[in-house]
């Protein structure tokens, strides 16, 4: 009878079986990988041969695996952009988005066109009634208002986008990334 392997996927441990006679050898192992970026913040370089002393002192047998990628393409380095971006803004802020902007810029046109609109009728006035001249200018302060801020705001965002494109562009020219993976096995077991 041959080496035999057993699987099991819920806990992705695996389990090497080598009959011999009336008894068997038994060794198991259980791969994993380091994220690098979590909620408490992120991994350093430095951090790893703590790590690594960590690992070496708890269990039997380690392997580990390091890659370390110099060049990051253009996703990696706007999800890092993003993920940096994403934890220095509180819960309530409003995030910045072309899609975001667009929206933006086109209730600006929406309401340019209104404007457009209400400022006509004012002209069209004969000064007869003072209520309806008094309700049209109101209506068009209201969205000369509306528009300065619109106008405001879409250039806000178009300054943090231009900001935002800058980075990705730092961390293509600058960034890396790594992974480390790494597996425990245990002592090699025998059984009858």
């Amino acid at each position: 009878m041959g080496l035999g392997v057993w699987w099991h996927p819920a806990a992705k441990i695996q389990v090497i079986l080598l009959p011999l006679g009336s008894k068997l050898l038994l060794k198991g192992s259980k791969a994993y990988y380091l994220q690098s970026i979590t909620e408490e913040g992120e991994l350093w370089t430095r951090d790893i041969p703590a790590f690594q002393d960590y690992l070496e002192s708890h269990f039997p047998e380690v392997h580990l695996s390091f890659s370390y990628f110099r060049d990051l393409t253009s996703t990696l380095a706007g999800l890092q952009m993003r993920r940096k971006r994403d934890a220095e803004r509180t819960r309530d802020s409003d995030t910045t988005t072309v899609e975001r902007l667009s929206e933006l810029q086109q209730s600006l046109a929406q309401d340019q066109a209104q404007l457009s609109s209400t400022e006509a009728l004012l002209g069209l006035d004969g000064g007869s009634s003072n209520l309806l001249h008094s309700y049209l200018t109101h209506d068009a302060a209201a969205l000369r208002r509306k528009i300065r801020d619109h106008r405001e705001n879409a250039q806000r965002m178009t300054q943090e986008l231009a900001f935002l494109g800058n980075i990705q562009q730092e961390y293509e020219r600058k960034g890396s990334a790594a992974t480390l993976s790494f597996s425990i096995s245990s002592n090699v077991q025998l059984a009858t």
